[in-house]
C-alpha cells in the first residue's frame, strides 16, 4: 500500500475514537499533526514516517471510550491502538513496539521530564506539547476552568496562576528535544511572558480571542494555533 493510501486508512480507523472538538479530540490530533510536521520540516527537512504519523493519530484514542477520563490515558491509548494498528498489516513488530512506547510515554503533564524512549517518543511528546501561541494557550487554560465549573471571576486569576506554574520561569518542565530545537529562544521568552501574566490580562486576551473566532460562552473549540 502506498504512503498516502496508508495515511487515509489510518485516519479512517482513528477518527471514530475521538470527539470532534475540545480536549483530546480529533481537532486536537490534527493540530498536533500540523505542529509535529512543522518541526520535522524545519529541523530535519522531511515529513512523517508512517509509524510517526500513526503514533500522533492514536495518542489520545482511549479518552472518548472512557467518557473523558484522562487517568492513565497514555497507557490505555497505547493498549487500545496496538491491536488496531497490527490488524492493518502496515507495521512490523518493532514498529508496533515503538508506537506503543511513544504513546504510553507521551503525556508531558503527568511526566513532564520523561521518560521518552527514542526519537519517536520524543517526536510525539514534542508535537503534543503546547505550541507557543499566547492567546491560544490562554484560551486553552480558560476552557479547562470552564469544563471544571469555574465562574469567570475565579477562572481568570486561576488561569493566570496555573499557566505561570506550567510555563513560567520557575517551571520544572523539561521540553522534548525536537520541541527545544524548533522553538529555541522562544521558550525563554514564553517563560518571561507567563511570569508577568495576571487575571486581568487573561480576561482581556481571552475575550478578544474568542470574539475574533466567534466562540460562544459554551463553545469548546480550539482554533488552529500558529507556531
Amino acid at each position: 500500500m502506498d504512503y498516502i493510501k496508508a495515511q487515509r486508512l489510518l485516519r479512517r480507523k482513528a477518527k471514530p475514537l475521538y470527539t470532534a472538538t475540545g480536549a483530546n479530540s480529533w481537532e486536537h490530533v490534527n493540530q498536533d499533526l500540523a505542529h509535529g510536521r512543522a518541526m520535522l520540516q524545519k529541523v530535519y527537512h522531511r515529513d512523517y514516517t508512517l509509524p510517526e504519523y500513526a503514533s500522533i493519530l492514536f495518542h489520545d484514542s482511549s479518552v472518548k471510550a472512557e467518557n473523558g477520563n484522562k487517568d492513565d490515558h497514555a497507557l490505555h491509548s497505547a493498549q487500545l491502538s496496538r491491536p488496531m494498528l497490527k490488524a492493518t498489516g502496515l507495521f512490523n513488530d518493532q514498529e508496533l513496539d515503538d508506537i506503543f512506547t511513544a504513546i504510553a510515554e507521551h503525556d508531558t503533564y503527568v511526566n513532564p521530564n520523561g521518560p521518552r524512549t527514542g526519537k519517536l517518543s520524543d517526536l510525539l511528546a514534542s508535537a503534543d506539547a503546547v505550541p507557543i501561541d499566547y492567546p491560544w494557550i490562554l484560551n486553552k487554560g480558560y476552557l479547562w476552568g470552564v469544563r471544571h465549573g469555574f465562574k469567570d471571576e475565579e477562572n481568570m486569576p486561576r488561569t493566570a496562576n496555573a499557566l505561570r506554574e506550567y510555563y513560567g520561569t520557575d517551571t520544572k518542565r523539561q521540553y522534548p528535544k525536537l520541541y527545544s530545537k524548533y522553538y529555541g529562544k522562544r521558550i525563554q521568552d514564553m517563560h518571561e511572558y507567563f511570569d508577568k501574566l495576571t487575571g486581568d490580562d487573561v480576561r482581556e486576551i481571552v475575550t478578544r480571542y474568542r470574539k475574533k473566532h466567534r466562540l460562544s460562552l459554551t463553545d469548546n473549540r480550539m482554533p488552529d494555533p500558529t507556531f
